[in-house]
């Protein structure tokens, strides 16, 4: 699959932020199309979910995304220089070095588009009751491209997080908004934090 390569060749290889920015760009579009694409297939099927989301349901996904920023933020740390996971960690976080507003808005597009597909689209296509698990485990395998061990165990915690968010309120720009919060923690906090 050319997204998988893509992923690969984005993390795998030592290459300057702009060239990261242009493969992660490239994954994007893919991403984009081919949640288009699915959803394109589903037009005229039953949305999940209800426009009217109660206020309870509102809190409970914001808490989740607090609880999954700051749970990422202090995992990170944690195994910033640990034996297990602090290569890839600090192999992720090095892509971000550069331009790191280019970086950012490439990694907020890349994660609403990989939202797009594996979320909105895919829980479409599925049935309810299995469609957060299946959804997770592809967006795990497809991460598993990158060939980066830190990518792949946030992508199995943010898949599903962004699934249960999706499955409180019905609404596709849910998981997005989820995305983007883990992005503006994770590429645009974290490396601050890490240089200073």
């Amino acid at each position: 699959m050319p997204r998988t390569r893509l992923l690969h060749k984005t993390f795998a290889e030592n290459l300057d932020s702009s060239r990261v920015s242009e493969l992660a760009l490239l994954v994007a579009a893919v991403w984009a199309v081919g949640g288009m694409i699915v959803l394109g297939l589903l037009r005229g099927l039953p949305r999940a979910g209800d426009a009217n989301v109660p206020g309870h349901q509102v809190r409970n996904v914001v808490l989740l995304a607090a609880v999954l920023c700051f749970g990422s933020l202090a995992g990170a740390f944690i195994f910033y220089d640990s034996p297990v996971l602090g290569d890839a960690i600090q192999s992720a976080t090095s892509t971000t070095a550069g331009s790191r507003l280019l970086v950012l808005g490439v990694a907020l597009i890349t994660g609403a588009a990989e939202e797009n597909f594996f979320r909105v689209g895919l829980h479409r296509l599925l049935p309810k009751k299995y469609a957060p698990y299946i959804a997770t485990v592809a967006y795990v395998i497809a991460t598993g491209a990158t060939g980066n061990a830190a990518l792949v165990v946030m992508a199995a915690v943010l898949g599903m997080t962004s699934s249960i968010a999706l499955q409180l309120t019905g609404r596709a720009v849910v998981p997005i908004l989820i995305h983007a919060a883990w992005t503006l923690t994770m590429v645009g906090l974290f490396p601050l934090l890490i240089t200073s």
